[in-house]
């Protein structure tokens, strides 16, 4: 008997580096890249305070960022590859949200 086997490569995903914002900025939509291209992407968000939801698929979209408090707030987010069946380790970013009337 012959068979085939296909050995597909586990995709890694490309993050953006770690962010710090004002209370009411937007911040912009981060757009994820794979190895190999073609990925889906599953993402969560550790605090969704800062005025991300929690989780979602696809690319993280645009938002407000929120933080009506006196001290720093942070989300991280895990980011979460998956490709011709596969998963990818997670990548983690961490979005921090400077309250107004911090100095």
């Amino acid at each position: 008997a012959t068979f085939t086997v296909t050995v597909n490569q586990t995709p890694t995903v490309s993050v953006r580096t770690d962010t710090i914002v004002l209370d009411g900025a937007v911040v912009p939509a981060t757009f994820f890249t794979s190895t190999p291209p073609g990925a889906t992407f599953s993402w969560t968000n550790s605090n969704p305070s800062i005025g991300l939801a929690t989780s979602g698929t696809g690319n993280v979209p645009s938002f407000i960022a929120n933080n009506k408090g006196s001290e720093n707030i942070s989300g991280t987010i895990t980011v979460t590859p998956t490709a011709n069946g596969c998963t990818g380790a997670s990548q983690r970013y961490v979005i921090t949200v400077r309250p107004l009337n911090k100095d």
